[in-house]
């Protein structure tokens, strides 16, 4: 869908669409809109050193929540050195060694998060911090699958990952915001 979003709504020719979406490849764009600057007028403010307050005052204690990045379809044991985008899934093919197979809590290769590993980290932190004041949760809980997901996958992980966030804080202020991976197109 980004791709024919791109194709239908712009006039890139061929060497600036390979600059823009290719550029790990070695691609680069000749097209002079897409090289560009920003200027920041006047000089760069002194450091100015911050000054602690009163070891007597109050405090809270904030958790911040970010990139979980759900992905519904992990599978222990999966491919997770595929060549997709996203791995650990039915789609990523069969491991070729053992050192290639998804581990069960999650893999920090090109895997997004199982849900019982949120669950459990998530169990954990209020086992822990029972004393929190609020949570902050700056998004990015889609997969990195892409180019291809969908508005509905989209809004089916949003969805989950919001009922379990609010499963576990149900009487905490939680303030969520939403990350660059939530849209359909991504960004």
């Amino acid at each position: 869908p980004i791709v024919y979003h791109i194709l239908t709504t712009n006039t890139v020719d061929p060497q600036d669409f390979c600059g823009i979406l290719m550029t790990k490849n070695g691609c680069n764009t000749t097209n002079p809109a897409r090289n560009w600057t920003i200027e920041i007028h006047g000089e760069k403010p002194p450091v100015i050193p911050i000054v602690l307050p009163d070891p007597a005052q109050p405090t809270l204690k904030v958790l911040h929540l970010a990139d979980t990045h759900l992905d519904p379809l992990y599978i222990p044991g999966s491919n997770a050195a595929c060549d997709n985008e996203l791995c650990c899934r039915a789609d990523s093919g069969v491991p070729d060694s053992p050192e290639a197979e998804a581990w069960f809590w999650g893999d920090y290769r090109k895997c997004g998060s199982p849900r019982w590993m949120l669950n459990d980290m998530l169990t954990n932190i209020v086992d822990e911090h029972p004393d929190l004041n609020y949570v902050i949760w700056t998004g990015d809980v889609v997969p990195h699958n892409m180019w291809s997901t969908s508005r509905e996958f989209n809004l089916q992980v949003v969805k989950e990952t919001n009922e379990m966030v609010q499963s576990f804080f149900p009487d905490i202020p939680v303030f969520p915001v939403m990350g660059n991976h939530e849209a359909n197109p991504l960004d």
